[in-house]
């Protein structure tokens, strides 16, 4: 669908659409006072802390701490872009898409690759079905049998095979026309002859197809071979494509993505074949497709988890790939531990020969990912000065993503130690690169730290559940007589939303807040809003004017103590008329 859709259609979309029961088709909600609750669908857990608001239109996870409308929700949650998600809301509230004008070449250009990715999309399923065919080749079934994979794992992931032949595939896509042919050369699956007539890329290899990890539409496949010409790749991907990024997927991510919920973390592992098979052993598992992990790679795991375990090789290149993955891990907000195996094994063998409880042994011995990247950054420290400035300009920037006050203080002592520095020139060191502080939305900032006084966590409690007060608080100057920069924070960004709407847009200003690293503020909101209890729901407007009244009559009264201090630190009023006098005096006889 080409174009853009107007603020107001979207709105109007928004206003006539009942959240509770778009996302009550994927999540299990209840009824708690006047919102609803269930089980976050974006990250695994226990008890619910996942809230639904139904009057004000999004939703609120106090776990993961995602937010966003019923839009937000069916483009994260089950993979439509913003169209799609907002079409499929206009027809259950039988709205029309209105589409703003776009210049011809654009819309053009947007036409063609949909429908350029809906061929691919179906030229991929055709193979797919071709490869799941062959899959009961004696060659393939030797292969599978050796690994241990029972007929429902390989039903599970659609695992196929590509015959030992030039031209298998491309005869049997050949059959279906020649556009299917194109397409086919397009996505990696057929090359062009020199002369005339296409081959099959994927040749006497075992397939493992490679699915949308929100959808799971096949968008690729990675083959491996069974052939023992050391020339021949181990594994071979699909070429890059309108759908398929090698650096943007992961292997396995759709199957295990309600593992990984479940268990709360997920696995990285390096191979098709041991993602498959610790998935048969009930491990969350994906592997990124023969690179290292990527960055979005790790903000797509991120969607399902926010604890990655690393369990790569334990030679050189499997701890360097590691480090390297440390780095992005903790740059997307992931924690998780590195679990290197021993020089020779992977975590297929592992699991055939000693059960998923060694592999669970395993990643509970290995580090945390920050303590992995100082053990490696430590192996260029010879106890002279030098290399400690070597480490520590090594460990700097990765110590700045780490997003806790207490762990980075933690984590500074141990380098302190390590290291043989004293606190406070590892502090020197590291200054610069730590980030700002995270405040709390009550810290009294302004008055010199402490938690903010009653009144001013009172003013803000009322004016978020009745955000009519807001215009009031404006008129009123109230911004003046608050200490806490928290708080003021909040109020600034809430007026101006309010003013920009005419109401308080609660997912706007969840968001802004976000946007502006205020990321605890963020949260504080949204706890505040989530409490059941409607405070003066009746006499709300007094509670505001008294309140309002005794911050002013505070202000007033710091106010006067500091004209109060001023004028000790300079003596009395009298003592400075009687020297002005005297100086006056002595002027005029000079």
């Amino acid at each position: 669908m080409a174009g853009r859709v107007s603020e107001q259609v979207k709105e109007d979309i928004k206003r006539r659409t009942s959240i509770v029961s778009v996302i009550g088709e994927y999540v299990t909600l209840t009824k708690k006072g006047r919102d609803h609750k269930g089980l976050c669908p974006f990250h695994g857990e226990k008890s619910p802390s996942f809230v639904v608001h139904e009057a004000e239109g999004y939703f609120y996870c106090f776990g993961c701490h995602v937010k966003g409308d019923a839009i937000s929700f069916l483009m994260e949650h089950v993979g439509y872009s913003f169209i799609e998600a907002l079409q499929n809301l206009a027809d259950r509230c039988g709205v029309d898409l209105e589409l703003e004008e776009e210049e011809p070449h654009i819309r053009a250009r947007r036409r063609e690759r949909r429908e350029a990715r809906e061929r691919y999309a179906e030229v991929n399923a055709k193979a797919l079905a071709f490869f799941k065919a062959q899959v009961q080749d004696p060659a393939a079934q030797a292969y599978l049998e050796k690994r241990g994979l029972t007929p429902e794992t390989v039903e599970r992931f659609d695992v196929g095979f590509a015959p030992d032949g030039w031209d298998n595939l491309a005869r049997a896509l050949a059959r279906e026309g020649f556009s299917t042919v194109r397409d086919s050369v397009a996505v990696g699956l057929l090359g062009q002859r020199s002369s005339s007539g296409h081959y099959d890329k994927f040749r006497n290899r075992v397939i493992f197809p490679v699915f949308g990890a929100l959808r799971g539409e096949v968008i690729g496949f990675a083959g491996r071979t069974l052939s023992t010409d050391k020339e021949d790749a181990k594994y071979v991907n699909s070429s890059e494509s309108e759908v398929f990024h090698k650096g943007h997927c992961l292997y396995g991510l759709y199957q295990a993505k309600k593992t990984i919920r479940d268990r709360g973390y997920a696995v990285v592992v390096e191979g098709q074949i041991d993602v498959v098979t610790l998935a048969q052993a009930g491990v969350g598992a994906v592997a990124s497709m023969g690179t290292s992990i990527t960055e979005d790679q790790c903000l797509l795991l991120k969607r399902f988890t926010s604890t990655v375990h690393l369990v790569y090789d334990g030679d050189s290149a499997g701890r360097e790939a590691a480090i390297k993955a440390i780095v992005l891990l903790l740059r997307a907000g992931l924690t998780g531990r590195v679990a290197l195996l021993p020089e020779g094994s992977d975590p297929d063998d592992l699991v055939q020969k000693q059960g998923v409880q060694a592999l669970e042994a395993l990643i509970e011995a290995g580090m945390p990912l920050f303590d992995a990247y100082i053990e490696d950054a430590m192996t260029k420290y010879d106890g002279s000065y030098p290399s400690k400035a070597r480490v520590v300009q090594d460990i700097a920037p990765v110590y700045a993503l780490l997003e806790s006050k207490e762990e980075r203080k933690l984590y500074r002592r141990k380098l302190d130690r390590r290291l043989d520095v004293l606190e406070a020139d590892m502090d020197a060191w590291l200054r610069g690169r730590e980030p700002a502080q995270v405040r709390s939305i009550n810290d009294g900032q302004r008055s010199g730290g402490g938690r903010a006084p009653a009144p001013e966590r009172l003013i803000l409690k009322l004016v978020l559940k009745y955000p009519q007060l807001l215009m009031h608080w404006e008129a009123l100057k109230g911004q003046e007589t608050l200490t806490s920069d928290g708080i003021a924070d909040v109020l600034e960004h809430a007026t101006a939303i309010y003013k920009e709407h005419d109401r308080l847009d609660v997912l706007a200003l969840l968001t802004r807040l976000t946007d502006n690293g205020m990321d605890a503020h963020s949260r504080g909101v949204a706890q505040i809003l989530n409490e059941t209890d409607d405070i003066f729901e009746t006499e709300h407007e007094r509670a505001f004017i008294e309140t309002a009244n005794q911050l002013r009559a505070l202000a007033d009264r710091r106010n006067r103590s500091i004209v109060y201090e001023k004028i000790a630190a300079t003596g009395s009023v009298k003592e400075q008329l009687v020297a002005a006098r005297a100086a006056t005096k002595k002027k005029v006889r000079e």
